[in-house]
């Protein structure tokens, strides 16, 4: 009976050595082990490395999070969890960005104006009259006129405004509800 118990105790040991697997933690920079990694599963397993950078893990987990202060903290699925991990120093992280910079849709809008009216005044005018005959066949050729001359107008609609067209509907809407609450006002007293 003691045999037995033997026996199944070093099976049982056996088993759960076999259901553990290895990982070293190292730093990327100096290639040198790390110590005193925390490393933790989705299934509540927590282990420390050791002086050469040795944790377990075991082989059921979801997600994987290795972190140590002064590195960047590394959350890895199961299937990207290899013998091992490399740890990027926090050093090589950026802090705030400030980008300093100007609105640039003015000038544009003046450069396309200059641009339109040095084009209208460059563009020889054709002199005479010219007639295709396979123009009139060609639908495609009256569909694209109709269009050219619908966005001419939608331009030309748009060239009205002073800004761009929602800043001129938010105005709108604004001086609205300027004069609804004035009669709103009015009509209490």
């Amino acid at each position: 009976m003691q045999r037995l118990l033997l026996c199944l105790f070093f099976t049982v040991s056996a088993l759960s050595l076999h259901a553990q697997r290895s990982i070293v933690v190292y730093n990327l920079d100096t290639k040198t082990p790390l110590r005193g990694v925390r490393i933790w599963t989705n299934t509540n397993h927590t282990d420390t490395t050791n002086y050469l950078g040795r944790c377990s893990l075991p082989e059921q987990f979801d997600t994987l999070v290795v972190s140590k202060p002064g590195f960047l903290a590394a959350r890895l699925p199961r299937k990207l969890v290899t013998d091992s991990i490399p740890l990027l120093p926090n050093a090589h992280r950026l802090g705030e960005v400030v980008v300093y910079g100007s609105d640039l849709s003015k000038r544009l809008n003046e450069s396309v104006n200059q641009w339109t009216k040095a084009a209208a005044t460059s563009v020889p005018q054709p002199s005479g009259y010219s007639f295709d005959f396979f123009s009139l066949f060609d639908g495609s050729a009256r569909r694209h006129a109709r269009q050219r001359k619908e966005l001419e107008k939608a331009f030309k609609k748009m060239d009205t405004y002073d800004e761009e067209p929602i800043i001129n509907a938010y105005k709108k809407t604004q001086e609205e509800l300027k004069r609804q609450k004035e009669a709103a006002g009015s009509g209490q007293k």
